[in-house]
């Protein structure tokens, strides 16, 4: 069976970013708390 992994999700209300955005960096500086929460639980 094929596996995806995702690496980021976006809300239903399109927040992808976090804080100090710009357009040279669109995620934000750090962008990797938004996937913390799901990349540390079990995922199917």
């Amino acid at each position: 069976m094929t596996r995806v992994r995702i690496d980021l999700f976006i809300s239903l209300d399109g927040y992808t970013s976090t804080t100090e955005h710009a357009p040279e960096n669109p995620m934000g500086e750090d962008w990797g708390r938004l996937t913390a929460a799901y990349a540390a639980t079990r995922t199917f």
